[in-house]
């Protein structure tokens, strides 16, 4: 027996230009969702349009909303162009507000090829591919999703309780993790240097207690991973650390499985959120005689000497920081949330109970300075080496998607690669620009430099496993050079506040907007 059709009551809705195009265009009926609509009714069901365009061009003001009020829509389409994605978003949450019961579909050029700002960004969950006909009666006869061809659907994503989250952790297969095949490479690898520090190093295991970071760093992806994806903030944030007992019996049962581990590795981007919970985990690691090293990641501000005592006791010998600026401005800008007063203090008091810091730098900020750069690079070169740190240096912040800095800016440095086998490309963001030209002078200079500067260094120096520890000083002192070349060139002294200079101004705002053309990209 045949299911009967259910009769939709379905609006069309245009792409929607700014009002003033109407100006330069010649309006004519919008005629692809014309004939969707005609296609729709000639199957069965009530479907109307508006061509948007044609309502602003007459100054009719609040059209779309009246006609969204005028009965109730069982389904709402929009067609998509790049130059109105924006007014079109607007549409669908004006029609997420008025009809909030109604399915919201979109479609047309755009929305195929840009599905994923669709689907995270606004309330529509269903983007049909290609010609529209098809999917579109198909989803208003409410055949099932997965039989439908030509759409792409959004599901939010349903975070994990503590308990499951418990769950998962423990029910990894540890004893059949090939962990000895990965220390046997870098044994062979580190033959003849090999020490207690390096074995450490080597027979090391990673556990993950906490399901994610609520800090907000502006370059960071991860910490919007999980409320993104669900639609909704995910509160609270779970962690297993508080159930020590739990927690170390785990580990008991992978150095059962594995009787060469040396080292556990808590991978959380904060691990020392809650001070009490890690004071309780090092009291029970100590009470179990576990005989093992510890590493964490943790921020310097969660750091007191309590907890720094405790997980000195309990063998923590390494806590990797993400400290990635000196430079308060640019710390600001990064949404830390911590002075840089605080940072020696803290050092000193992990040095002080026998815990090595390994802190990871970004170098340029998308506002950075001169000034700010060579702050941080003259404050981690010092540290290096007196012994206190260990680090990692990046050059500028990467627009991961997802982070609020790949959301609120444009100008990378991108690298274009061919898919081997395909006729695809991808187009692969590196850094984010600097604003500053003659930070972006730096920067490029760097970028398509240090490559072979570390490779010189690396032969020189004999280094058969050039680690980001390893090549940290190499990039410091080649941005300090860089750097000191720059204000040569320019008569640039610390300190100074500069604007574009006046005798230079054009040169200087074209560099600015054209990514230093002449200067940077000649003969690098």
């Amino acid at each position: 027996m045949e299911k009967e059709i259910k009769q939709k009551n379905i609006l069309l809705i245009s792409p929607t230009d700014f009002q003033e195009m109407a100006q330069v265009k010649w309006l004519s009926p919008p005629l692809g969702i014309i004939r969707l609509a005609g296609f729709l009714n000639d199957n069965g069901h009530c479907t109307e349009y508006i061509d948007t365009n044609f309502w602003l061009a007459a100054g009719k003001k609040n059209f779309l909303e009246e006609k969204l009020k005028n009965k109730k829509w069982d389904i709402i389409g929009f067609s998509i162009l790049d130059d109105t994605l924006l007014n079109d978003i607007e549409n669908i949450y004006l029609a997420r507000k008025i009809c909030p019961g109604a399915l919201l579909i979109a479609g047309g050029i755009e929305a195929q090829f840009n599905y994923q700002t669709i689907l995270d960004k606004t309330p529509c969950k269903i983007v049909i591919l290609g010609e529209g006909e098809i999917p579109f009666l198909k989803l208003a006869n409410e055949e099932p999703l997965e039989k439908i061809p030509g759409i792409v659907v959004r599901y939010d994503a349903l975070p994990l309780s503590k308990e499951l989250f418990w769950q998962v952790t423990t029910s990894i297969e540890w004893e059949k993790i090939p962990y000895e095949e990965y220390w046997d490479f870098y044994l062979e690898k580190y033959k003849g240097e090999l020490n207690e520090e390096r074995l450490k190093q080597i027979h090391t295991i990673r556990i993950f207690t906490r399901n994610r970071c609520p800090i907000q760093c502006k370059f960071c992806c991860s910490t919007n991973q999980l409320t993104w994806a669900a639609g909704k903030d995910v509160v609270p944030v779970i962690d297993v650390i508080s159930d020590g007992e739990n927690l170390v019996s785990l580990i008991k049962r992978i150095k059962k499985a594995h009787p060469r581990l040396r080292t556990v590795y808590f991978t959380d981007d904060e691990f020392c959120m809650n001070s009490n919970a890690v004071t309780k985990l090092c009291q029970n690691i100590i009470k179990k005689s576990l005989d093992l090293s510890f590493i964490c990641l943790a921020r310097i501000d969660r750091l007191n000497e309590e907890v720094i005592s405790w997980m000195a006791k309990a063998n923590f010998r390494v806590i990797n920081i993400g400290i990635e600026s000196f430079s308060q401005k640019v710390l600001n800008e990064f949404n830390k949330k911590y002075n840089t007063e605080i940072v020696a203090e803290k050092l000193n008091l992990l040095k002080k109970y026998g815990i090595h810091p390994f802190i990871s730098i970004i170098l340029i900020s998308p506002n950075s300075s001169l000034d700010d750069i060579e702050i941080t690079v003259n404050k981690t070169l010092e540290y290096i080496k007196d012994g206190l740190v260990t680090a990692s240096i990046a050059l500028a912040c990467i627009p991961l998607k997802g982070s609020v800095f790949n959301e609120e800016y444009f100008d990378f440095i991108t690298e274009v690669v061919d898919i081997p086998g395909t006729r695809y490309k991808i187009k692969k963001p590196i850094n984010i620009l600097a604003n500053d030209p003659y930070v972006r002078e730096a920067q490029l200079k760097f970028y398509r430099q240090i490559n072979r500067e570390i490779k010189e260094r690396i032969a020189k120096d004999g280094i058969s496993h050039p680690t980001s520890a390893r090549q940290a000083q190499i990039r410091l002192e080649f941005m300090k050079n860089i750097i000191k070349s720059i204000r040569e060139k320019y008569g640039l002294e610390f300190g100074l506040i500069y604007e574009i200079p006046e005798k230079k101004g054009e040169l200087m705002a074209s560099r600015a907007l054209l990514g230093v053309e002449k200067d940077i990209y000649q003969g690098i």
